[in-house]
């Protein structure tokens, strides 16, 4: 077990991304705008790996490869804070 995994055992989210009950396909996130519509956290999983990258040491499940979690936040989260 690689050092981050030992670091996030137990902990409920990243069971979820690391576990996911549903992958969607490329076609149905076009359809959606592909872009989190809800503040949270996001994994993307890829069946093919783009040439360069380096997924030797990335999560695997279900025959996909994970290579890129996000947090989406809200506009508040995101607006400029003002002094």
């Amino acid at each position: 077990m690689s050092d981050w995994r030992k670091h996030l055992a137990g902990d409920e989210i990243i069971a979820r991304l690391l576990q996911p009950e549903r992958l969607y396909t490329a076609g149905e996130t076009a359809v959606r705008d592909c872009a989190p519509r809800q503040a949270g956290i996001y994994a993307w999983y890829f069946d093919a790996i783009p040439a360069g990258v380096d997924a030797s040491q990335c999560h695997r499940h279900a025959g996909w490869t994970l290579l890129y979690v996000l947090r989406a936040v809200t506009e508040e989260e995101n607006a400029p804070v003002k002094s």
